[in-house]
This record gives structure tokens, C-alpha cells and sequence, in this order.
């Protein structure tokens, strides 16, 4: 049983650490490679083609991303710029309204009615703004 336990231990003290190991395999690699330069070179071309590979499809992937941010922001735009338009034209017929004095009861109705629009318009619009912005965030990270 001694002597047993005494193999056990000088089993485990003749273990190698992770880092011993790691230098074998180095050292082995090293050889191997010193042994046939062709296998490095091989090697070498691979990581390049690998390398390239992966920044052109990133390349690639980048320039879709921002072509569809520029859409997006473009047609956002384009929808900001509308609901601008129309509020204007509501905040004028509410003007023109308030300007009035004495309302009918039609005109009292349309004056309530374009004040809703224009509040929910003014929400929109704001929103919109806070959209437009976003791709420019995004473009940002993706650049950086």
C-alpha cells in the first residue's frame, strides 16, 4: 500500500504544469515549422486569405448598412418635412380662426378640432426628430 501511495506521489509531482505543456507544444510547433518551411508558409497565406476575407465582407456589410441608414434618413426627411407643411397649415387656419373673434358653432368645432390636430402633429413632428437622429448614431458606431 506504501508503496502504491508513493507512486501516486511522485507521479503528481513530476506532472507537468498547463505552462510546461503549452512550451512543449510550442517548442514542437517550432520544429516542426524549422523542419518544413513550406507548412509556414502555407500557414501564412491562409491567415492572410482568412484575414482578408473577413474586413471585405465586413467592408461589404458596413457599406449596405450605411446605404440603408441614408434611406432611412432620407425618407424620414422627406415625412418631417410633410408633417412641418401641414402643421403650418393647421397653426394658420387656427390663426385665422382665433383672429375671427365671434365663432359659429362650426367654426368653434373646427377651431377645436384643428387644436387636437395640431397637438397630435406637434407630437408626430417630435418623434420624427428623435428618428432622424437615430441613423446618425448608428453611422457613428458603425464608423467607430
Amino acid at each position: 500500500m506504501t508503496e502504491g501511495i508513493s507512486t501516486f506521489t511522485s507521479a503528481l509531482s513530476s506532472a507537468a504544469t498547463p505552462i510546461d505543456v503549452l512550451k512543449g507544444a510550442v517548442s514542437g510547433l517550432w520544429t516542426v515549422i524549422s523542419a518544413h518551411p513550406f507548412i509556414a508558409v502555407t500557414a501564412a497565406v491562409v491567415a492572410a486569405v482568412a484575414a482578408f476575407d473577413h474586413f471585405h465582407v465586413s467592408a461589404k456589410e458596413s457599406a449596405e448598412a450605411l446605404a440603408d441608414m441614408q434611406s432611412s434618413y432620407d425618407s424620414n426627411k422627406s415625412e418631417l418635412e410633410s408633417l412641418n407643411s401641414e402643421l403650418e397649415t393647421t397653426q394658420s387656419r387656427i390663426d385665422e380662426l382665433q383672429a375671427k373673434g365671434h365663432l359659429t358653432l362650426t367654426e368653434q368645432s373646427e377651431l377645436s378640432n384643428l387644436q387636437a390636430q395640431n397637438a397630435e402633429l406637434e407630437r408626430t413632428i417630435a418623434l420624427k426628430e428623435a428618428q432622424e437622429i437615430k441613423p446618425l448614431y448608428e453611422l457613428y458606431y458603425l464608423l467607430v
